[in-house]
């Protein structure tokens, strides 16, 4: 083969294969292939950009019966962290059941009273009747003086 053959085979993508220097053709991405690339990046900015948003809709300062509301569970009315307590004290958790739970606001502190009637069973396996008592901070939501009494 002769130096001008072989210079053309280098410079030829689309020399046959026999040649020397013979590249294949490039790759390039289908379109379909790019458009989904592209949806998906949409989609992702799309979802970052509703994380950052969402804390700044809502600038409002809470009142206090908000800040009390927040603090028990809207599907039963029970307190998430005294339940929780009461749960780590008992001998058998799975016997826990929530009755009711009461507050008592007197609107002038920033804590209010809990009450929560709930049943479990004892060493002997009976099924008794029980109150946990506490004080939540409406601010912090942290409790105190957590206590169980027949």
């Amino acid at each position: 083969m002769s130096d001008n053959q072989d210079n053309w085979a280098k410079s030829n993508p689309k020399a046959p294969p026999g040649r020397s220097g013979y590249r294949p053709p490039k790759q390039r991405w289908p379109m379909k292939k790019k458009l989904w690339f592209y949806i998906g990046i949409i989609f992702a900015l799309m979802i970052i950009f509703s994380f950052i948003g969402q804390g700044e809709s809502d600038s409002r300062p809470l009142s206090r019966s908000e800040r009390v509301d927040n603090q028990f569970s809207p599907i039963d009315g029970s307190n998430r962290k005294l339940v929780q307590w009461t749960k780590d004290q008992l001998h058998d958790i799975d016997s826990f059941q929530h009755k009711e739970t009461r507050i008592r606001d007197d609107g002038s502190s920033s804590t209010v009273g809990i009450q929560m009637e709930f049943t479990a069973t004892n060493m002997l396996g009976g099924r008794v009747k029980n109150f946990a008592y506490a004080e939540v901070n409406i601010n912090t939501g942290v409790i105190s003086g957590m206590r169980i009494a027949d």
